[in-house]
C-alpha cells in the first residue's frame, strides 16, 4: 500500500499471493463508516491503483482487500 501517508487523492494496492480475477476493496474510517467500496480485477502484476473522486479527509483508515476467503487489512494514513 504506496504512498502512505498519502495526500487523499488516491492510493497503489500491491498485494501479493492473487489470483486473477475480481476481488473488492473496501475503505473505512476509524468510525466505521465506508468511504469507498469497489470491485478491482486483479492480475499477476497484484498491482491496482486507485484514485478517489472526493480527496479523503486527513485522518486514520482502514483499507480491506477481499478475494474470495483471502482479506487483507492494512492501515492507511492521509495527511496533507
Amino acid at each position: 500500500l504506496y504512498p502512505n501517508p498519502t495526500d487523499g487523492m488516491g492510493v497503489v494496492l500491491h498485494w501479493k499471493e492473487t489470483t486473477d480475477g475480481m476481488a473488492q476493496v473496501i475503505i473505512t474510517d476509524l468510525a466505521g463508516r465506508e468511504v469507498y467500496r469497489n470491485g478491482v480485477a486483479t492480475d499477476e502484476r497484484d498491482r491496482t491503483e486507485i484514485r478517489f473522486e472526493q480527496r479523503l479527509a486527513p485522518g486514520v483508515y482502514m483499507v480491506q482487500f477481499i478475494q474470495g476467503e483471502k482479506r487483507i487489512t492494512e492501515r492507511l494514513i492521509v495527511a496533507r
